[in-house]
């Protein structure tokens, strides 16, 4: 029902909307990014409820109506319930019963749609004997072997722990809707994402909360997806806003091990099996896979020059160790050398006349020799140590010393940080051609990774892990995140930070291989519907090189075996999926910090940026519209729906995360009599609730269905012709 009151607007904009909610969660709906399919639970429903309002408020200029809240929202309770129940049933099954075959084929008919189990599965608040005693028939069919009383007591026991299940995520769903409508989709204060700053020329992680505190129109720059292409581009964040953490947080982890900690309605990219890039929500059923680059452009760069004197505090640099240069500008030797460096490097801090190279025997040291004197000059010194462990006179650790004298050590702390636990790769590097990046990784490699069927590092400096990683997405290939707490007697305490490389995937990246080749490549992303796209256009099984699908008992393909396919096939619609990589998502926890602010960004264009590890996520859309709406409930007397009116109460009462009275959506109970007016209606005990609760936050307020104005449209289960108000 549409309604224009303000002449002004009327050619322009929708007004005023009264939404069929029912109607917009069973059939689907379009945010205009992408189409979300109904939910299959209350959480989702709720989400994606809120997303449908705050879509439509965005393309329009007054309120909305939203009729029928608890009706709506029921039958997602009830498919809440029935997923809790048989999640229940099944562990408690296997716990008392040994038929492992007997609970498999339960399991396997309880889910399918052409079974008549799920005819016989309880609802919320209704587990009739006929029901019990036919579930037990069909749980008896499947595991013999199991007693009668074990099995009643399972259903009996699922039945109660799903009841409590449902009325917890019922809650978390309500409360989560009444901030949705309160707050933005945002980051937390902690999370950091990939900055390039215009004004500093660098390429940066930065916090939300350091990017909101030194944030200035035209000067950062994300890392953004384009939708229609899937390329990596630099794009401009237009604003940034700070509020307060009222949501859940939740943690995402990839199969990568990449994560990222959003709120529960923070969008998330994706890619479809169609190959269109959209978004959704974490917890949704849609949100299955993460996008992450594959192959980064950046803008062209120069590099900067580092005057030696300027760093020389006695205007001169070392006396007896003559220089050949006067300035240091990265080049390809320097890369590598600084590989070596924050490998296997270090200064002494009293007097870092020199740079010591631990490299032990994995470079020589007559090649680390000629390569420091090609690039400062013959005149360098170096010295060799050698350490001999006493008791059996092996040789345990080499090391390089190189008199390149006070200003130049400087230089390297300035580039490459002073410690293990701040060493990072120089932003020359990150910024440099290609062939530099890959003379920086394999130095680096050779020293701190180990080789064997792929390259494996590790490090105590987080930053270093993920700056690496990003120099291996840039050369288009997909690295493994994990960590964990060091072994190491010096630095037990500290995290260790490790990533991870194939060796078929650092051959094609150009990165060297010293271990043994293995027979197979284990996948880390999700090519099942690019087989599937490219078997539906008939294409032939054979060598990849020539434009054919490879065969593989695994069925997987590469994505570099999909560029060659479409290249040689010249097909049309596959830049997305060559261009990006889709990663399977493993765990979505709730990661919850009431001490944090998080943050909205808003990013031109693309409306995307790339997150630490790697993620992308959806712009956030500071300065959005809070949806100005109304929800209309208490009329619905089913259980379900009983349950979604007392949740939403309950959630108002308990107001937004510091207490604030929730002001959005505007809450509205419907009274009529013989549903909830009088004592003795069915939901009576919820009208009684509700004016407590308005009581203490002035919401919800009151409309009456049998006044003579609205007593004429009511028809009894109809809730479209129930009148909802907007305020």
């Amino acid at each position: 029902m549409y309604k224009y009151t303000d002449k002004d607007f009327a050619l322009i904009t929708l007004n005023c909307l009264q939404t069929d909610l029912s109607k917009v969660l069973k059939d689907g709906f379009s945010t205009g990014h992408g189409f979300l399919r109904e939910p299959n639970s209350i959480r989702s429903a709720a989400s994606l409820a809120c997303i449908s309002i705050q879509s439509s408020q965005n393309d329009m200029f007054g309120g909305q109506s939203i009729n029928c809240w608890d009706g709506s929202l029921a039958p997602y309770v009830d498919k809440s319930f029935k997923k809790a129940f048989r999640n229940n049933l099944l562990n408690l099954l296997n716990f008392v019963s040994k038929d492992v075959v007997g609970i498999e084929l339960l399991s396997r008919e309880i889910k399918s749609e052409h079974s008549n189990i799920p005819n016989c599965l309880p609802s919320y608040l209704n587990l009739d004997d006929k029901k019990r005693s036919d579930l037990f028939g069909y749980i008896k069919e499947c595991v013999k072997e199991t007693s009668r009383d074990d099995i009643f007591k399972c259903i009996d026991t699922a039945y109660k722990n799903a009841c409590t299940e449902v009325e917890d995520e019922t809650m978390q769903a309500m409360e989560g809707a009444i901030h949705n409508f309160n707050t933005l989709h945002c980051l937390p204060a902690t999370e950091r994402i990939w900055i390039y700053d215009e004004k500093e020329k660098e390429l940066k992680l930065m916090s939300m909360e350091e990017l909101d505190n030194s944030f200035e129109k035209n000067r950062f720059k994300v890392i953004s997806v384009n939708k229609t292409t899937g390329k990596a581009e630099f794009k401009y964040i237009l604003s940034s806003e700070k509020l307060q953490n009222n949501r859940r947080l939740v943690e995402v982890k990839t199969k990568t091990g990449q994560k990222v900690r959003v709120t529960d309605n923070h969008r998330m990219m994706y890619i479809k099996d169609n190959g269109e890039i959209t978004e959704a929500i974490p917890e949704s059923e849609e949100y299955q896979n993460s996008l992450s680059p594959r192959k980064i452009v950046f803008p062209e760069f120069s590099p900067k020059k580092y005057k030696i004197l300027d760093y020389s505090k006695r205007g001169c640099v070392y006396k007896n160790n003559k220089l050949s240069i006067e300035t240091i500008e990265m080049n390809e030797d320097l890369a590598e050398i600084l590989g070596y460096y924050i490998a296997d490097g270090s200064t002494k801090k009293k007097d870092d006349s020199y740079i010591t190279f631990t490299t032990c025997e994995k470079v020589d040291g007559e090649y680390l020799k000629s390569l420091i004197r090609g690039y400062f000059g013959e005149n360098v010194k170096h010295k060799e140590i050698t350490y001999v462990r006493e008791k059996d006179g092996m040789t345990v650790t080499k090391s390089h010393i190189f008199y390149l004298g006070t200003a130049v050590s400087r230089i390297f702390k300035e580039m490459c940080g002073e410690n293990a636990l701040n060493k990072k790769v120089p932003n020359d590097i990150m910024m440099a051609p290609n062939s530099v990046a890959r003379r920086f990784l394999n130095a680096y490699l050779s020293c701190d990774g180990r080789r064997g069927s792929y390259n494996e590092f590790s490090t105590v400096s987080k930053t270093l892990r993920n700056q690496i990683n990003l120099l291996i997405m840039r050369l288009g290939e997909l690295p493994s995140y994990s960590e964990g707490m060091s072994s190491g007697n010096l630095i037990s305490t500290n995290t260790l930070y490790t990533g991870r490389l194939g060796n078929f995937a650092s051959k094609r990246a150009g990165i060297e291989v010293f271990g043994s080749d293995t027979s197979f490549e284990i996948l880390r992303y999700n090519s099942a519907p690019i087989t599937k796209r490219l078997k539906e256009l008939k294409i032939p099984w054979g060598d990849a090189e020539e434009g054919k699908i490879p065969y593989r008992q695994s069925k997987e393909i590469r994505i570099h075996e999909v560029q060659n396919i479409v290249e040689k096939n010249k097909l049309k619609g596959f830049d997305t999926v060559i261009n990006t990589y889709s990663i399977p998502i493993v765990s979505k926890e709730e990661s919850n910090s009431g001490e944090e602010y998080v943050y909205d960004i808003s990013v031109e264009d693309n409306e995307s940026f790339l997150t630490e590890e790697g993620i992308y996520v959806h712009n956030s859309r500071a300065g959005a519209q809070v949806p100005f709406s109304s929800i209309n409930y208490g009329i619905d007397t089913s259980p379900e729906g009983r349950l979604i009116t007392k949740k939403t109460l309950d959630a108002i009462w308990n107001g937004l995360g510091h207490g604030e009275t929730p002001i959005f959506p505007i809450s509205v109970f419907q009274l009529r009599s013989g549903v909830n007016f009088n004592p003795g209606d069915p939901n009576y005990d919820l009208f009684q609730y509700a004016c407590k609760v308005s009581a203490k936050r002035l919401f919800p307020n009151f409309m009456s269905l049998d006044s003579s104005f609205n007593a004429p449209y009511y028809k009894a289960g109809d809730h479209n012709s129930y009148v909802a108000t907007m305020g």
